[in-house]
């Protein structure tokens, strides 16, 4: 079995780790994450999808 699978950012390193440990350790599994002190921008930004 091969692939990748990069999860949104909600997942975090927990999500990471039991989608690695259900698929034995065998697809390459990422999340994507920004810096904290961006935290501002990005909440201003995705408020604008809530409507």
């Amino acid at each position: 079995m091969h692939g990748a699978v990069e999860l949104y950012g909600a997942f975090g390193e927990e999500g990471a780790q039991k989608l690695i440990e259900l698929t034995n350790n065998k697809i390459a599994i990422g999340y994507v994450t920004h810096k904290p002190e961006q935290d501002q921008l990005f909440a201003g930004f995705f408020s604008n999808f809530d409507r």
